[in-house]
Order: structure tokens, then sequence, then C-alpha cells
């Protein structure tokens, strides 16, 4: 037996076969032993055992050298307070006293740093308590995954932190639940904790004692957000369930053209971008851009204009298909923002990638092109503008739905922002009723949520099913799926995310109507994960992602258990009915 009061000497180094580098740096080891033996305890504390009795497997060499590793990263690592503006303390406030916040302020208002100090502040409270300490900081995309594992290592540097994305996953073989151990800070893109979710790798929202949402108002939906948060209300509602020992919550808030001048929309940038950029040496700019081709056109456009040329426009786009289909690297991203941040190039074209969260700092010029999306979405770009004299415009052509869009987006701002205000001093006067009302609303649509599955259940009597047509495992019913302008099949059931596994891309293909196609739809079982389709999404009223499947990937199987695969719909033994944009304006 090993207890952790042994002798740490050579000899027992020896004895347990110690790797070569931590024989290389015994003497440094043999001289903080105190301190080690002090992890070691920590350690047994930690796996709910007598520090004397644990047995060589579990308190050998691979045990000493971690507790080591541990105490040599943390020595001279001070654990210095995130330094906050007056503001900002008052946003970290509650989060700090261990309430499930929702923080709202404009963009660039320094939320990271915020989400930092809370973060900070309740490792710190767990750790001396000998409680659970590891906090997922959850993010939108594999870009803004980097930008906050970056910041949360030189702002909390005393804090293991470790960034997993679907790349890093993928190329580095390192996964998540392999380092729960040896991390403090999680920064995961919202795909990779629900896919560890559904495989069962992280069995748990309760192996994270807090749980940090970037970019909270995508909570809506058929969104990963939305997926995670309905775990954890499933287990917060569940009977016997101590709510104490949940993790807390903290909310973080294509077109044609050629460059002849009759293009009156180009004639109006141009004016703006000679203007704005070209007559201010330490200007910069952001084009809005919807697709990456468009991106790619007005990069030319501008670099092959004499009066424009100047600017040494570039592009910014994602990283989610292959680069010979028009995606930016890692490295290229990198180096597109250090230029734009250094004046090498004064204009981006950017995708919808740069729109939230990145960092770009020094711009006083940001323009929609043919591209709106929401308030919010609106807020952020305004919020780009930073410098005095600065401008925010949507071009488009008179008359067309964008602008209708604008107009709307700038009224539901106008009407958002003094709501917030009355809103938080609602809450504030009357805490215990807010959260007794949120935990009845949370209640009702669990209720109902359990409902809709039981009525689901039941018509499944005389439905026809689609099974995976490699496993047989259940995907969905055929009153599910809905047939939209008269080709495509999408299914509409948001239970059938459970059963699948997305992978989110770059959109291939643009419909003029409000759609477009990208990325993959699998089958969620682990030992299966076949693709079932794509990801169909409707952008025009609202970002709503569906799986639009192909027919040939499933089995369809009758009420009375018969069945077999079709190439063509009109051949399926059932009746699909159509999906309007009037139903989409109900969902």
């Amino acid at each position: 037996m090993i207890a952790t009061d042994i002798d740490i000497n050579e000899n027992n180094l020896v004895d347990m076969k110690p790797s070569l580098e931590l024989m290389r740096l015994f003497p440094v080891f043999a001289q903080f032993r105190d301190e080690i033996r002090v992890l070691l305890e920590t350690y047994a504390k930690e796996v709910d055992k007598d520090p004397r009795s644990l047995p060589d497997k579990e308190l050998g060499t691979k045990e000493l050298l971690t507790a080591f590793e541990r105490y040599m990263y943390m020595k001279g690592k001070e654990d210095n307070d995130v330094e906050l503006f007056e503001y900002q303390k008052e946003l970290a406030r509650e989060g700090c006293e261990g309430e499930s916040v929702v923080i709202m302020a404009p963009t660039n208002s320094g939320k990271t740093y915020v989400g930092s100090r809370i973060m900070q502040v309740h490792l710190r409270r767990q750790k001396a308590q000998a409680l659970l300490a590891k906090v997922i900081f959850v993010v939108e995309n594999e870009a803004l995954a980097f930008q906050q594992g970056k910041l949360f290592a030189k702002k909390l540097p005393a804090y293991r932190t470790k960034v997993f994305t679907g790349s890093v996953q993928r190329d580095k073989q390192q996964y998540l639940w392999d380092f729960l151990a040896s991390r403090d800070i999680f920064v995961v893109t919202a795909q990779v904790l629900v896919n560890a979710l559904k495989t069962g790798q992280i069995q748990s929202l309760t192996q994270f004692s807090l749980i940090v949402f970037d970019e909270c108002h995508h909570s809506n939906q058929q969104h990963r957000y939305n997926e995670i948060l309905w775990k954890y209300i499933e287990m917060k509602l569940q009977p016997g369930t101590d709510v104490a020992g949940l993790p807390q919550k903290r909310m973080m808030f294509s077109e044609c053209f050629d460059d002849e001048p009759e293009n009156p929309k180009l004639v109006k940038m141009g004016q703006i971008l000679q203007d704005v950029l070209v007559a201010d040496n330490t200007s910069r700019g952001i084009i809005s851009v919807k697709t990456r081709e468009l991106a790619k056109a007005l990069v030319s456009w501008i670099n092959e204009t004499d009066n424009l040329k100047i600017l040494h426009a570039s592009e910014f786009v994602g990283q989610n298909v292959a680069t010979s289909k028009g995606s930016m690297t890692k490295c290229k991203q990198k180096d597109a923002l250090e230029y734009f941040k250094g004046g090498r190039h004064k204009v981006i074209i950017a995708t919808s990638v740069a729109e939230e969260g990145l960092d770009i700092r020094k711009c006083n010029l940001v323009i929609r092109y043919e591209h709106v999306t929401n308030e919010i979405v609106r807020r952020q770009s305004i919020g780009r503008v930073r410098t005095d004299f600065s401008r925010y415009l949507v071009i488009s052509e008179e008359g067309s739905w964008i602008l209708d869009k604008e107009e709307e987006n700038h009224r539901c701002e106008e009407l958002m922002n003094p709501i917030v205000p009355h809103l938080q001093a609602f809450i504030d006067d009357r805490v215990n009723l807010w959260e007794n009302e949120l935990l009845t609303i949370q209640t009702e649509m669990k209720e109902e949520r359990d409902r809709e599955k039981e009525r689901r259940r039941l018509n499944m009597v005389n439905q026809v099913q689609f099974q995976c047509l490699n496993c047989s495992a259940f995907i969905c019913r055929s009153d599910d799926i809905k047939c939209i302008m008269g080709v495509h099949h999408i299914i509409t059931d948001p239970d059938a995310d459970e059963r699948l596994r997305l992978e989110r891309d770059a959109p291939y293909f643009v419909e003029p109507e409000g759609l477009e196609y990208g990325g993959q739809v699998y089958c969620a079982n682990v030992s299966c994960q076949l693709k079932l389709g794509v990801i169909c999404t409707f952008f025009k009223y609202k970002y709503i992602d569906f799986p639009l499947i192909s027919l040939k990937a499933f089995r369809v199987v009758n009420p009375d258990g018969t069945g077999k695969s079709y190439k063509v719909w009109k051949n399926v033994p059932c009746k699909i009915a159509d999906f309007t944009f009037d139903d989409l304006r109900d969902v």
C-alpha cells in the first residue's frame, strides 16, 4: 500500500519506475515533497477515500506525477483579481454571489471580462470548500472558442484552461471527457457538448459546477444552447433532485453583380468607402454579407477599383468547409484580423462568423450589404463602431424586404431598451415572486413537453415510422416530416434532435425564398453514425434549423411491422403534408 505519509525519496521513485522526465526533475520533486503530500491528500478526498488506504494502482507514479505537475503549474501563477471597471463590477455582482444570471450589456462593454471575474470567484469558493470546481464556457463557433480560451488563459493563469472544438477532437484526438480531471476551465463549442451528452461520454451536466453561455440570445427553438438548457431543466425538475448540486448558470449575451457603375448599390458603397476610409488613414471598416461568394466578389471589386484599391480589402469567412470551396484556415483568419488591426487591411468583408463576439476593436464604419438578421445582431453591429464620427449603414435596393426588416429591427431595439431596466427593477424588488414564477414556467414547459411526447407515442400506432437504414434506430414518424417547396423533406419534431447528430457548416446553397443548406445530419447511435441528410436553415424570418433528410437513408416501417427502403417519395405509403412560410411564422 502507498499512503500520503510515505517518505518520498529516490528509492521510492525508482521502485515506482517513474518517467525519465520525473527522474530528471527529482531534485525539485524532493524539495516540494510536503506540498505534494498536501496535493495527494486532496486527490484522496476527491475520490472519497482514506488517504492511508489508497492502493498502489490509484496512488502510484501517475498520481504523484499529476500532483507534482499541478503544483508546478500553480507555482508562480498568482490568482490576482480580474480588474473591472465599476459598471462591470455591478454586472458581475450577482453572479459572484452565486446567483444564476443573464448579463445584458452593449457590444464591446467587456462582458467576457465580467464572465472571467465570475468564474474566478466561483472557482476560488468551490476549491476553498473542497467542492467540485469545473467551469464549462459554451460558445457558438470555433473562432470564438479559441479567442475566449486565450483570454481566460491570460486573465486566469492560476486555473488550467482547455479549448475543445470539432477540429481539436478530430485532428488532435483530444476529447473533452479525457480532460475532466486535469483542467479547471473548459471552453467548448455547443455542438461538442451536445454530442458528448448524446453519446454518454459526458454523463451529466453535474460533472461541471458552473455553465456559462456566450451570446445566450441563441437559446431559442432548436438551437444547440436550447438542447443543453433542456437537459438542465429536466434534471432540475426531476423528483428528488438536489438543486444545490446542479451546476450554476451564467448567460453572456448569394448575389450577382458586375463592376459596371450602373449598379447603384456599388456606386453608393464606393462613395462611402472613399469618404470614410480612403480619406482617413486611421479608419477601419467592416462590410457584413451573407455568403462567402459575395465576400470574395466584393474583395475583388474593391481591390480592382482604382480609387479604392488602397484599402487592401480582405475577406473573413468561416472554416467549416474545404478551402477549395472558399473557406479560410484558422491561420488565415488570425492573419486577416491582425492585418486589419495593424492597418494593412483597412476593410474586411465578413460573413456571419465575424458578427458575434470576435474582438475587432478599431472600427468606425460598419456596412451591412444586402444582409440583415434581427435586432440583437443589429445592436452588435452598431456596437462595433467605437470611435467618434462612426457610421452604421445598411445597403439594399429601395423597397426590398431587407430594408423593411432593418426598420423592424430598429423598432424592436427601441422597445427593448426601456423594457430591460424595468424588468431588472421588477426582479430586484420581487426576488421570491420572480423565482417562484420562473419555477412555475419551467414546470409547465416540462409538463407540456412530456404531454406532447405522450401524444406522439400514442399516435405512433397509426403512423408510418422512419428508421435508420443501417441500425434500425427510430428517427421520426411520418407526420413529423413536412415537404418544402414541393421537393425537400424536413423533420419538424424537435424531439428528433435527441436521435440525430448535427454537424453545422457554412451554407453551400442559398434560396432567394429565405432558405440555405449546409452541414450534415447523422444517426446519433454511436455505433452507427450513418449520414441521414443535411441541415436546412430558414433565415428570412427566423434563424431555425431543420434536418433535411435523404429518403434512401431510411427504412419506412408500417404499423404491422413490415417495411422497406424507397428511392422516391411518391412511392412512400403515407401522405407528407406541405410546410409553408405561413407555418414558419407560427414556429
